[in-house]
Parts: C-alpha cells; structure tokens; sequence
C-alpha cells in the first residue's frame, strides 16, 4: 500500500488509522512489484466490514470509498502475474470511522428521553406537538440514512466501472428515483481551444438534439462562471432563459429536445475545472438545493474518474507513440538511408534465410553484385552530392527490375549493390541481370570519364541449389568473383557462375 489519502489529502496510515467522523472520499493507492510486463499485474481488493467477497479490479492501482458508515474495517489488496497467479500473502490496512453524534447507539435512547420528558409537561397540545417533532425528526433521520444507503450502493458500483461512459450509465441508472431527470449529459473542457465537448448523454426524449462531440465555445457561453467559481447553477424555467438570451444554440437545442428544467454542476479536480454535468427534466421547476446537496458526494467521485481516465488516455497515447517510434527504428535499422534500400545487415540476414528455405525446398536461389563503374571519377568530376543522386536512380532501376515475391535488392556498401532471386537458376539469374544493367545504361545518366559517356554498371551472379550444411556468405562471394570477372572483362557486363 502506497498511500492513502481522506478527502484528497494524504494521511499517516502508520499505527492505527482513525477516520474522522463524517470523513469522505478515503482513496488507497497500492501497487505490486513486477519485473516483467507490470502492465499486466492484476488486483483484487475486499474491504472486510462493507465488501461481501473479492472484488477485481483489473489493473487499477487504487481504490475510491467515498462514503463508509462508521466502524472497524480492514482494507485487503492481492495481486496476481500476467500468468494469473496470486501472491499468497497480500497487504492489509485495518482503520475505524468514528460514528458522528446521529450516529451513535445511545442517540435513540436520548431521544426517546428527551420526548418523554416533553411530554411529562401536562398539557395534551405539548405532547401532540412533541410527538409530531419526533415523527419529523424520525422521518428526516430515515431519509438520511436512505441517502447515504444509496450514495454508498452508487460509489461501490462506481468503483467496479472500467471507463468512464460505463461509470455514467451505473450512476443514470442507480440515481433514478432519487433525483427526477429525463436527460443526463457529461461534457468535458478542452483548455487549449476552450470549448466545451459533449463527451456522454442519455435522454429520454425521442430525437437527442446534443450528441456526441457537440462542442460549444466557452467564452459566448453562461458555462464559463459556472466553471470558474464552482458553484452549482439551477434553471427552472428554460424557455424564459432561452427567450432572454437568444443567442444561446446550447439552449436552443437542449429546449427544442424538451427540457424545461436543469442542475448544472461543475466538475473539478485538484482545483481546476475539468469539465460540467448536467441533470435535466422535461418539467419546469423540477430542481432545488437538496438536490445539490445529494449530488455533490457523486460529482467529487466523478471528477476523480475523469482526471484518472484522461491519466490512462494519456498513458496510451504515449506507449502508442513509443511503439510506432521503435517500428520506425527497426525500419531505420534495416533501410539504407540514401537510397531507401535494405541495407548490408539486413541483407546478409535475408538471404541466409532465403538459402535455407532453398535447401529445404530444394530449388535454386541465385545472388547479384552490381557495381557502378568508375563511380569514383564520377565523384570527383561531379561532386558527392550528384554521386548520391546518381546511386539514388541507380537504387530506383534496380529496385524496378527486382520485384517478384521473395527477391530483394540492397545497398552493399559505396557504390555497390546486391540482390537475391528466389527460385532462380543460371538462366533466369543472366536474364535478370542484363535486364538490371540495361535499365540502367537506358537511363543515359551523363558521365563523361566513362567511354560510353554516360553511367553504366557490372553485374556478377552465382546460382545454385543449397544443401542443408551449405553457406550463404558463400553464394555471396561466389557473386562477387563473378562481378569481378566482368569488370575485368571491360565493363557494363554481366557474368553468371554455378558454383560446384
């Protein structure tokens, strides 16, 4: 168990908790050590006193009590692996809630004294007075206790949503006959264009007229006081506020749905406004200061789950990015940068696994060196940046002539190419490779130290049928040798060889 904190606020845990009376909002954060994938690390959590059995609560790290009767409790967490193993010894933290003066067991004994006492006075109207204060008095303690029965089923049903839309419908559906509505909308702030978006609705009217996504622009909206100062807004008459600020499209929309009465209230955490809450009604002066009252437990839960939910958003939106950066560093790893072509590493490791599917299937495999000849000429007479353009069209000739499935072209390194032909002999393996060299002489690239007068290239092949035991760098160099015979033969040739 990593901390705990009481209505926002970190506390000692250390020898003995004591919530103060009427304390709400008691959040633990615990976690479990884990060296592999600690994304996948699970929890469970029972709160002995309230909680009837385990609850799962996936991989959330911590776990929300906004309201808690007053007693003895014990707080349990276990963890399990990503293979589902649970430790056998979890972390416990036990703590009390003071009862509040309502509360305690020698409150109804008080009271009974106290209306007996009363009506010892003698007279029969004191004593019809007496009991009608104790049956109001009884009927206010009942509808509390009510509430609090409610607000605690809510936030245990709260605390077990995985999102935030699915922490939206517990609440529409467990406030209903607490609270008269017929429409509840959530729309959140976006500080840096400062609107306010529809992120969640229910209604029960035929034809929703604020869905999803409807933005309005914070600083043409009445909303903006209601977020800076925090404090709840009811409107009661909705087509009188509408006839007085015409302007309002928030309004038009929200009448022309049907409602006619509205409890905003703001969302905040640690001080900042996140966002609003609407309950509405399609009858007129539905709403008063009770209903605030009743709500303000539930509104401070959800600004949590808002603040935890835009957390985890994040979190995934940041492994998102880490992961496309790591698939652009693997391609780096293999790309020639120059020429967008695999480069010699991954070059090396493609054909050792093409000869040895080779061998398997016993078909012939064949390799390419190619060269541009007297490409250091071309340099010197032209410059290294018309060398990389040079070795770019070159890469672009050979890349349009090397396309079957399971053939590959790279960069050998300098001004040296190389290629791999998959189930390819000595015949298809010469064709290939006059049709790569004279794609590039079709080029007419000028080159004026070339006695052709513009870029040519030489071109060495080896093909043959692998054995299992065979070497892939061989069937390499065995290329090379031959690219060597048709540079030394004069250039702007091909030669292919069978190894024996």
């Amino acid at each position: 168990i990593e901390e705990v904190l009481v209505g926002g606020r970190p506390v000692d845990a250390g020898n003995g908790l004591r919530l103060a009376a009427g304390a709400r909002n008691l959040e633990i954060r615990f976690t479990a050590l884990s060296f592999k994938r600690p994304e996948k690390v699970r929890f469970r959590t029972r709160l002995w006193g309230l909680d009837e059995d385990w609850v799962d609560a996936g991989n959330r790290r911590v776990a929300y009590y906004p309201f808690l009767p007053p007693g003895a409790f014990r707080f349990d967490v276990m963890a399990a692996n990503d293979d589902g193993v649970w430790s056998k010894e979890g972390a416990s933290l036990p703590f009390t809630h003071a009862a509040r003066f309502v509360e305690t067991f020698w409150f109804p004994a008080l009271l009974v004294l106290t209306v007996a006492a009363l009506a010892g006075i003698g007279f029969s109207a004191a004593r019809r007075v007496n009991r009608m204060r104790e049956a109001r008095l009884k009927l206010l303690v009942g509808q509390r206790t009510e509430e609090l029965s409610r607000l605690v089923d809510i936030a245990e049903k709260i605390n077990r949503g995985l999102s935030l839309e699915e922490v939206l419908d517990q609440v529409y559906e467990s406030l209903q006959g607490a609270i008269p509505y017929d429409r509840v909308g959530l729309a959140l702030l976006d500080e840096d264009r400062l609107v306010l978006r529809a992120l969640w609705s229910r209604s029960e009217a035929k034809v929703v007229e604020i869905e999803r996504g409807y933005e309005a622009p914070l600083a043409a909206s009445s909303l903006k006081r209601v977020l800076e100062d925090g404090r709840p807004r009811i409107l009661n008459d909705l087509e009188a506020y509408f006839a007085e600020h015409p302007e309002s499209e928030s309004t038009r929309r929200i009448v022309q749905e049907g409602v006619r009465s509205s409890l905003t209230l703001p969302l905040r955490a640690e001080g900042k406004p996140v966002g609003v809450v609407f309950f509405s009604s399609f009858r007129p002066g539905t709403y008063n200061d009770a209903h605030v009252r009743l709500l303000e437990g539930i509104v401070g839960h959800l600004s949590m789950v808002v603040t935890k939910t835009r957390l985890y958003e994040d979190l995934l939106a940041t492994k998102a990015r880490l992961e496309d950066a790591n698939v652009e560093l693997g391609r780096l790893a293999t790309v020639d940068p120059l020429t967008g072509l695999l480069n010699r590493r991954a070059f090396d490791e493609r054909l050792s696994h093409e000869f040895r599917r080779a061998a398997r299937a016993r078909t012939p495999v064949a390799a390419l060196m190619i060269d541009v000849d007297l490409f250091k000429s071309f340099n010197d007479q032209y410059g290294h940046a018309a060398g990389d353009a040079c070795l770019r069209e070159v890469a672009s000739a050979l890349a349009s002539r090397i396309q079957r499935t399971g053939d590959a072209v790279a960069r050998w390194g300098g001004e040296e190419f190389a290629a791999i032909l998959c189930d390819c002999g000595p015949e298809g393996t010469m064709e290939i490779a006059e049709e790569v060299r004279d794609a590039v002489a079709r080029m007419r690239i000028p080159h004026e130290g070339s006695a052709m007068g513009f870029v040519t290239v030489s071109v060495g092949g080896a093909s043959v049928v692998p054995e299992m035991e065979g070497n892939a760098g061989e069937l390499a160099r065995k290329a090379d040798a031959a690219l060597y015979e048709a540079k030394r033969a004069g250039r702007n040739r091909s030669v292919v060889v069978t190894p024996g």
